[in-house]
């Protein structure tokens, strides 16, 4: 029997439909309710100034007291000049109540030192002339810095005034027992709290401990995820202390937090960067739907031409034309949302701004948008390309020359069933004559999905099988991902459990979250004591090949299967106090960069490690490689990787 071309049309249709990413399960800006307030303010409706009085030089730049007339509110400001031409300005909330997340200097970017710069005052200005024709203007009323490069203005920083950060303020204690206790989804206020101690950051409440079964095909793994979310509750939102978004919860302890701020590239038609997206190489203008979204997430077989977040973020923009080229780099983990607008751009083709040679009038105007933190905001310029990527580059950090093997062939698929499945495989590229450098292991070779360990059935002797490999030179990778599967019996997690490793829910219990061992829990790896622990354990990951052994590092974004959006609850507790807004898109690198630690203990500092992550931030060019994640096999898809 044969189907007629439509029959096959419309079959074709509901499989692609079918194997599509379920959007459902992820925010848009308008459940983001951070993003809607940031976008519903208009560029000149926030009166910002510069206090001269407030104004104090030091040989490398300046500090100063902004004055948020609308809010009575007081920010500070901290502008920098550092080596390779590169400006920093940071501005935080003056209050004592509250501090705002940071990343820590020199933790996971190397950083750059400090240069020195001449400062004058002007009239209603102060001039910050570095070297070489690099130069800053700080503007006090209404504030906003232009950026210029050989006289020319080439960026602006609040010139539409959208510098909006939301205060922060102690959450009112509200008398519990007068409180319904009949609606367990009551919406909290200011003047109305709900009891969340029914409420816990791990979803699962049934007690089920069962490993979820074994699949036999991608489909089905992504089915797994599915078991555990919920895709039909859907609760309101409050808009001052706490959010849902379906039936998850999130206290949201110091209220509304966000932060926002304009920056514009003056004389580009167009601007590229803030991967990792589905999408073109030239950023599309956001007006008629969502802005990019940076928020690290398991996205299962993702869209294309698509602004959605996925599994990694770095959160830098560049504009280029015929003179000059321009980045700016938003140092903020949190959940980050960036509006484009193209309306000044007077130039229409992709590559126009690259050869014309007639000075731009146009711009690209954009905001940025962090649900906590602060801004930390570094600009970069340069005649050249090169030149302006070399600034970006001594504060990020360059990429290691991997080894060897690492640009050779690598041999994977989900999954190779047992020892003797893996070894034939290698056999065969020897009778065929094809090269092959590495093999890969994904995560059915572990027991019952304990990292760190191998099922003895099916891999009896994985010192054995690694040195067959190693004898020709091939290499072994094997997937270790950051959720440790909940067993009281096994060392690893009971020895971790007692010494406090793993991530708390917002009432300070340990989190616990579904994945693919079943009930887990996360290490904080934004702990470097921590962070050290996850190191060690490669110095006992047997068998000890210090030069035959790799790792992938899956899952990192983190993935949560049964948590808001599959990934973390934004009010989980870390070190500090900090919550996971604070940190989210930092969690990926730590792991990895941990990892790398590790192999690098292993060999003593010889072998240069070889480390693949999925979940990334600005930075993890240092210590791991990335791929596409879950993407469809199809040329859609394909097309895009060179672009996202």
């Amino acid at each position: 029997m044969f189907l007629r071309p439509e029959s096959l049309g419309l079959l074709f249709l509901i499989l692609n439909i079918s194997w599509s990413v379920d959007r459902a399960n992820f925010k848009t800006c308008d459940q983001s309710s951070f993003c809607t307030r940031q976008r519903q303010i208009k560029p000149g409706e926030l009166a910002h100034r510069l206090e001269p009085s407030s104004v104090k030089i030091n040989p490398h730049g300046i500090t100063a007291v902004i004055y948020t007339e609308d809010q009575n509110h007081y920010l500070s400001l901290d502008v920098t000049y550092n080596q390779h031409s590169i400006f920093r300005v940071l501005i935080d909330e003056l209050t004592d109540e509250y501090k705002r997340y940071r990343v820590p200097a020199g933790d996971v970017l190397p950083g750059v030192e400090k240069a020195p710069i001449r400062c004058k005052f002007a009239e209603n200005s102060l001039v910050l002339d570095g070297q070489s024709g690099y130069k800053a203007v700080v503007y006090y009323n209404p504030f906003h810095i232009d950026f210029f490069l050989n006289d020319i203005v080439v960026a602006s920083a609040n010139k539409r005034s959208l510098l909006n950060f939301e205060h922060q303020r102690k959450k009112p204690i509200i008398d519990k027992n007068k409180v319904s206790q009949n609606d367990n989804h009551t919406l909290p206020s200011e003047n109305h709290e709900v009891d969340i101690s029914t409420v816990n950051s791990s979803e699962d409440s049934s007690g089920n401990t069962d490993v979820p079964k074994e699949s036999t095909t991608d489909e089905d793994k992504e089915d797994e995820k599915q078991d555990h979310i919920d895709t039909e509750h859907t609760v309101p939102e409050d808009q001052s202390w706490s959010e849902y978004f379906k039936e998850h919860l999130d206290t949201r302890p110091h209220g509304l937090n966000s932060i926002s701020m304009d920056f514009d590239f003056q004389g580009f038609s167009h601007v590229y960067g803030i991967p990792e997206h589905a999408d073109g190489f030239v950023l599309k203008t956001t007006s008629d739907g969502d802005p990019y979204r940076l928020y690290n997430l398991d996205v299962f077989e993702y869209e294309v031409h698509n602004k959605m977040a996925l599994y990694g973020s770095v959160p830098v923009m560049w504009g280029h034309n015929q003179n000059n080229t321009v980045g700016v780099l938003w140092l903020n983990p949190s959940e980050t949302w960036i509006d484009i607008d193209h309306s000044n751009s007077q130039n229409s083709g992709i590559f126009s701004g690259f050869f014309s040679k007639k000075p731009e009038k146009s711009s690209v105007q954009t905001r940025w948008i962090s649900e906590s933190g602060l801004v930390d905001l570094y600009v970069f310029m340069g005649s050249t390309p090169s030149e302006a990527m070399r600034s970006y580059a001594s504060v990020v950090g360059t990429t290691k020359l991997p080894p060897l093997f690492a640009i050779g062939y690598h041999q994977c698929r989900w999954n190779y069933n047992d020892e003797a499945d893996l070894l034939s495989v290698d056999k065969h590229f020897d009778e065929y004559e094809m090269p092959v450098d590495v093999l890969w292991l994904d995560i059915e070779h572990t027991d019952g999905k304990r990292y760190f360990t191998w099922d003895r059935t099916k891999f009896p002797n994985p010192k054995e099988m690694v040195d067959k490999l190693n004898v020709k030179g091939r290499k072994l990778v094997t997937v270790v991902d950051p959720h440790i599967k909940r067993d009281s019996n096994w060392p690893l997690f009971s020895n971790s459990q007692n010494n406090g490793i793993f991530v708390k829910t917002r009432d300070g219990t340990e989190f616990d979250g579904w994945c693919w061992p079943g009930s887990s829990a996360w290490p904080d790896f934004t702990d470097k004591s921590v962070q050290q622990w996850w190191s060690n354990l490669f110095l006992t990951y047997e068998p000890v090949c210090k030069d035959s052994m790799f790792t992938w590092n899956d899952m990192g974004e983190p993935s949560v299967f049964n948590g808001p959006e599959v990934t973390m609850h934004k009010d989980a507790k870390h070190a500090g106090n900090w919550e996971h807004r604070d940190v989210h898109n930092l969690y990926g690198l730590y792991v990895h960069k941990s990892t790398w630690d590790g192999l690098m203990l292993r060999s003593n500092g010889i072998e240069r490690p070889f480390v693949l992550t999925r979940a990334f931030f600005v930075g993890s060019q240092q210590t791991a490689a990335v791929w596409t994640g879950d993407n469809t096999a199809d040329w859609s898809h394909l097309k895009v990787i060179s672009w996202s």
